[in-house]
């Protein structure tokens, strides 16, 4: 009796909800939701027991419900906040020099979701300071630096 109960409870305990019923939850369309894990706003848990069909936890529902305020392609990060890729791109230097400067405090930066954001002004600042001493000629400073 107790094997059977027990069966009946891992049955019952889902981890979240299915994309239908996120979606519904949401009054969006399926094909909605998985956009949202396809550009990496969400991600799918697997249920423990039973379907093996992936769900949509709570804080990933509340992401959702994020996005919904959100327009098409807007960023997630706060205005001022950089990823890596952008910020290297910004400062016209190398990921790992920016990891570099970001491990020892010359840039503000901080953790989301286990990716580092750095700050535009403080990377801004680090940038020129490295490009007036810059040693190669072959190198280029951002567009930014040549205009202000």
């Amino acid at each position: 009796m107790r094997r059977r109960t027990a069966w009946i409870k891992r049955l019952q305990s889902g981890t979240g909800l299915s994309l239908a019923d996120a979606a519904a939850e949401l009054g969006v369309e399926v094909g909605w939701v998985a956009a949202r894990v396809e550009d990496g706003t969400i991600r799918l848990t697997l249920d423990k027991w039973g379907s093996q069909e992936p769900r949509v936890t709570a804080p990933m529902l509340a992401r959702l419900r994020g996005a919904l305020g959100r327009v098409e392609g807007q960023r997630l990060e706060p205005e001022g906040w950089y990823g890596l890729g952008e910020a290297t791109a910004d400062a016209g230097v190398s990921p790992a020099t920016l990891m570099k400067w970001g491990e020892a405090g010359e840039v503000e930066r901080r953790q989301v979701n286990g990716r580092w954001r750095y700050r535009r002004e403080s990377l801004r600042v680090r940038a020129a300071r490295y490009w007036s001493a810059c040693r190669f000629k072959r190198a280029a400073a951002p567009a930014w630096l040549n205009a202000g």
